[in-house]
């Protein structure tokens, strides 16, 4: 992953909910490859979990580029982290 924001956030994230992050140098392809391999270290139980942390993450870190890119906002990492962990709490509680 070239984009140093986004490295952050992915390892602020991780970080802030106690969890271990493999380096995502390891993985210079796509980061498709990276979702994939963290996902087998887990039990099919945490997978779900797992699944939306990573989509959301992503999303979040889409629409901080488009906010930048098209209506001038710059959010600080902490705060697209925030955001991110919020839309993790409504995907947890959601039926």
């Amino acid at each position: 992953m070239d984009c140093a924001f986004a490295r952050q956030v992915w390892s602020s994230i991780w970080s802030k909910l106690g969890l271990h992050m493999p380096s995502l140098s390891l993985y210079p392809g796509l980061l498709l490859d990276w979702w994939e391999a963290c996902r087998k270290e887990l039990v099919k139980e945490q997978r779900r979990n797992f699944d939306g942390l990573f989509i959301y993450t992503a999303w979040g870190i889409w629409l901080q580029r488009n906010g930048r890119i098209f209506n001038g906002i710059y959010n600080m990492v902490a705060q697209v982290v925030e955001s991110i962990i919020a839309l993790c709490k409504e995907f947890d509680e959601a039926p």
